[in-house]
């Protein structure tokens, strides 16, 4: 029987993988994000399973430790690719948008969505709509990163860093939200709200003190020992014990391996680059299952009330973004079209996918389970729309961005008159070495013939 069950799954996760693949390549030819091809073709499939044509069976236990698996090791290679100069320079503005569009989302959506999708604003509908309005403020722009041309671009490096910093609560929050509704009645719940607060601040702090201590020993070790066959196995592994031992001592495991990232990315190691390149494939894969998975297992038959709803909370997210992206960050710094680019390039990514698997896996009572039901839907019709808006988003990047050579030439022309001096001087000091260089190799092919 067990044995039955395995294959069942493995041949599952097998017609998966391979239609991923088919329509990550298709994405590829067609230039847009693979996250929305795949999440559509996990919508397919769920309606071919639903008409008998195909049988898929997953087990809840495996649904949620592949996203976890997926979760740790995306946020790993994210955080890795960053140098403590980058996270210096645009941490700033990054923490500001951030915290500023979980605020606005908390206070002003939360209630808009209670009264929208649920008819009440009681405590109960309003800590799912909280749920909703937590995973619309979080964003993960690396699905789309691909298509843009000038990753170097500040506005990328904000929106890169923001993803990090936001992850965890796009998780924490609404995990902390459900453990609430499970817990509490209606009289006692607003001490249960209470007592929640200082687990967060513990889950913050022994989150980051881990990834500390693992980030410097790991570190240390690697950079003194490498094997091509097993120092990625040895990674992986450290990650995720670095993982499990913060969430084992109620801490963040995805804060505990993002600090890991860090140490990782900005200490020398030997053969680095091979090792973020193995962690890049492993997530890929990883994320091509997940996607596929959260639109398989999310009943598609939405109403369309439902889908114009959501359409109209999502309009009201990226009203309330744009208002906090122009309060946050000065004109001086950013153009209108780079502050409209950070407004709509809001992709729901892998942590929200986490959060949809562990609704999917959860069981309330009858009174209870028609809002798990809508939240868990209007929670997927927002990534579809989100990365759909960010592919059109990403094909317009060329003209809403500037390029690095762009940056640098205003940063010239606002600089003094002596540092323009000299860079005018530096500029036509390789320009005069590249003449001189090609006047010498015509002067030796000539005495050659």
């Amino acid at each position: 029987m067990a044995l039955d069950l395995a294959m069942q799954a493995l041949t599952g996760l097998s017609i998966l993988l391979f239609v991923g693949l088919v329509l990550a390549i298709l994405a590829r030819r067609m230039k847009i994000s693979s996250l929305f091809l795949l999440l559509i073709g996990g919508f397919i499939m769920r309606i071919l399973q639903d008409k008998g044509i195909i049988h898929l069976v997953f087990s809840s236990t495996l649904l949620v430790s592949l996203a976890l698996i997926t979760l740790v090791v995306v946020v790993f290679d994210g955080s890795s690719k960053f140098t403590l100069k980058r996270v210096e320079t645009y941490s700033m503005d990054s923490l500001k948008i951030m915290l500023m569009f979980i605020l606005f989302s908390a206070l002003i959506l939360s209630p808009f969505i209670s009264l929208l999708f649920f008819g009440s604003l009681q405590v109960q509908q309003l800590l799912f709509a909280f749920i909703i309005a937590i995973t619309i403020s979080g964003t993960d722009p690396t699905s789309i990163f691909s298509l843009i041309k000038y990753s170097a671009n500040k506005t990328i490096q904000i929106l890169e860093l923001e993803s990090i910093f936001n992850t965890p609560f796009t998780i924490i929050l609404p995990l902390i939200a459900l453990q609430i509704i499970q817990n509490a009645g209606q009289n006692n719940i607003s001490s249960v709200i209470i007592a929640q607060l200082s687990p967060l601040v513990l889950q913050i702090t022994a989150g980051i003190g881990m990834g500390v201590l693992f980030g410097f020993f790991v570190s240390r070790a690697m950079k003194k020992f490498y094997s091509k066959e097993l120092s990625p196995i040895i990674l992986l592994a450290s990650v995720l014990l670095a993982y499990i031992l913060a969430e084992s001592i109620h801490g963040s495991g995805v804060l505990s391996v993002a600090t890991m990232g860090l140490f990782f990315g900005n200490s020398i190691i030997r053969q680095k680059e091979d090792l973020q390149h193995f962690n890049e494939l492993l997530g890929s894969i990883f994320v091509m299952l997940v996607f596929m998975l959260v639109g398989f297992l999310v009943n598609v038959h939405f109403s369309l009330v439902i889908i114009i709803k959501t359409i109209l909370l999502y309009l009201l997210a990226i009203f309330l973004r744009f208002q906090v992206i122009s309060a946050t960050i000065p004109s001086s710094k950013f153009t209108w079209k780079e502050k409209l680019f950070m407004t709509l390039l809001i992709p729901k990514g892998i942590a929200v996918a986490v959060v949809v698997f562990s609704l999917s896996v959860m069981q309330f009572g009858n009174a209870l389970q028609p809002l798990l039901q809508i939240t868990t839907q209007v929670i997927v019709l927002t990534m579809a729309l989100s990365l759909f808006i960010a592919t059109i988003v990403g094909r317009f990047s060329n003209s809403l961005l500037r390029s690095p050579d762009t940056l640098e030439e205003k940063k010239n022309d606002d600089a003094p008159g002596i540092i323009k001096a000299v860079v005018k001087l530096e500029k036509n000091a390789k320009k005069s070495l590249v003449v001189n260089m090609h006047k010498k190799s015509t002067r030796r092919e000539k005495s050659k013939k």
